[in-house]
């Protein structure tokens, strides 16, 4: 019994440690095959499918992998930089354009610089470091949802499937996933430039002495 549990345990102890990697390769094909699904169920490969199958599920498995990494890949060097390099232009937490530590106002070398030095971050770090990849593959995660739920709302196979039938919900649900998803990219673009540069002590005391004296004012 004692082994039982303590093999559920590592079990979930495994899992929970790669959860990342989980939402980086599996879970996006998952969602686009299965918005494929709903969106055109009628074509023949369906049919052919059988998951009864080893060979088919084996093939359905690399097929899925092979299409949810490529989107993800995409994802995170297009749509993702877009939205990072727009969060740079106006400041935000991480690196940014009048950021004086990166002394620098290149878009490209501040990033550049920002990635080398978080991979000399000490060891107390890299947990942080860790958590922050996490969020950041759910962040991606999040994108492939509501970019698959609005693109198959619009282009679908008509009556009768359930993008057609539920058009303006799954368009609203997109939308919000994409809102919560830049939402999310801001915190932890912040909560990633911190796990590099942490404040310190000084800065915390004279960012209250700041407020109280404009408090003061």
């Amino acid at each position: 019994m004692s082994n039982t549990g303590d093999s559920i345990s590592g079990l979930l102890r495994d899992v929970g440690e790669n959860l990342g990697s989980i939402f980086r390769y599996f879970f996006p094909g998952v969602l686009i095959v299965g918005a494929a699904y709903l969106a055109y169920p009628s074509i023949d490969i369906w049919k052919e499918i059988k998951l009864d199958n080893p060979w088919h599920f084996l093939a359905l498995g690399i097929v899925t992998v092979v299409i949810g990494n490529t989107w993800f890949v995409f994802n995170r060097f297009g749509i993702h930089q877009l939205i990072d390099y727009i969060l740079y232009l106006f400041n935000f937490d991480g690196p940014a354009r009048n950021n004086p530590i990166l002394d620098t106002r290149s878009y490209v070398k501040s990033l550049g610089r920002f990635i080398v030095e978080s991979n000399m971050i000490s060891n107390e770090m890299k947990s942080v470091r860790k958590h922050v990849g996490f969020r950041a593959s759910s962040i991606l995660l999040m994108y492939t949802f509501g970019e698959l739920a609005v693109l198959f709302s619009i282009k679908n196979a008509g009556a009768g499937t359930f993008f057609f039938e539920h058009t303006c919900f799954t368009i609203f649900i997109g939308v919000i996933a994409i809102m919560i998803g830049i939402w999310q990219n801001i915190i932890t673009r912040s909560i990633d430039w911190f796990s590099v540069y942490p404040p310190k002590p000084e800065d915390k005391t004279n960012s209250a002495k700041q407020k109280f004296n404009k408090t003061s004012d």
